[in-house]
Formats: structure tokens, sequence, C-alpha cells
């Protein structure tokens, strides 16, 4: 059980990370993305869940939607300046986490 809520909480828990990660190579729209966790991340969430995180995301200034892509409904997105911050700040703190639970700091920082 300990280990499923962990696994749930770094991957269903956390999409915005892997949607990052997925617009740091180049913008792409909402199915591409939701394409992108299911293969290459396996994360196993719902395609409306990840709409949602989407939206979040937008409204809190992560990504932005791009105009002008020539495809009626079809929104393409991409990762704001506020948003590869954020993102960067995300692996930093694992990072920082995975040091502590390997030992090799003590966390006093």
């Amino acid at each position: 059980m300990a280990y499923q809520r962990l696994v749930k909480t770094l991957t269903k828990g956390n999409i915005w990370l892997y949607v990052c990660h997925s617009l740091l190579e180049k913008p792409k729209y909402g199915y591409e993305i939701v394409k992108e966790l299911k293969e290459k991340y396996k994360l196993n969430a719902a395609t409306v869940t990840i709409y949602m995180v989407l939206q979040k995301m937008e409204n809190e200034g992560i990504i932005r939607p791009l105009s002008g892509t020539g495809l009626p409904g079809i929104k393409y997105y991409q990762l704001t300046e506020k948003g590869q911050q954020l993102f960067k700040n995300g692996i930093l703190f694992i990072e920082e986490r995975l040091k502590i639970l390997k030992g090799e700091t003590d966390g006093s920082k």
C-alpha cells in the first residue's frame, strides 16, 4: 500500500511535471501531450484528468496556448518562463529529497 501511494503521488499526483518536461522540447497540442504522457512516461491517468491539468496549468500561467495554429479546435500549448522555472524547482526539490533518503546529505540545508 505504501509503495502504491508513492507511485500514485509521483505520477498522477504530479502530472504537471511530466507536461512541463514534454513541452521543453517543443509546443504540442493537447492530444499529443496526452498520448506522450501515456506512452513515453507510462502515466495511467484518464484523458479527461490530463486535460483538466492542462487547464489548471494554463490558468496558473505555467503553460500558454499558441494562437494562429491554423487548425480550428486544436490548441497548441507552450511552456512559459514561469513554467520552466517551476519545473526546474520541482526537479531540484525531488533531487534534494532523494539525496536525503540515500543518506548523501543530512537535509539541514
